[in-house]
């Protein structure tokens, strides 16, 4: 048991979506392959989501060159987000 452990039990018992992925992520025997399953789940579903809401409805895409730069330099790590590290 280490820190990590506790708090992954500490949000879990804050969101009980957590708590299940917590729960389905200890009982695989392959975690890290789990973990990233899931994680390329939920984006996909957001971004599925996000694409109806925009082409759908017609949101203002004035943003997007904006966010999408923003978020490419986040991933390349050339600009921090604001987590205090």
């Amino acid at each position: 048991m280490n820190a990590e452990f506790f708090a992954l039990a500490f949000s879990a018992a804050l969101d009980p979506k957590l708590l299940a992925l917590d729960l389905l992520l200890i009982e695989n025997r392959r975690p890290r392959a789990m973990f990233l399953c899931v994680l390329l789940g939920g984006m996909t579903v957001a971004l599925t989501i996000g694409l109806l809401d925009v082409l759908t409805i017609g949101v203002d895409l004035a943003l997007d060159p904006l966010l999408l730069a923003v978020g490419a330099l986040l991933a390349t790590g050339r600009l921090h987000g604001g987590s205090g590290h």
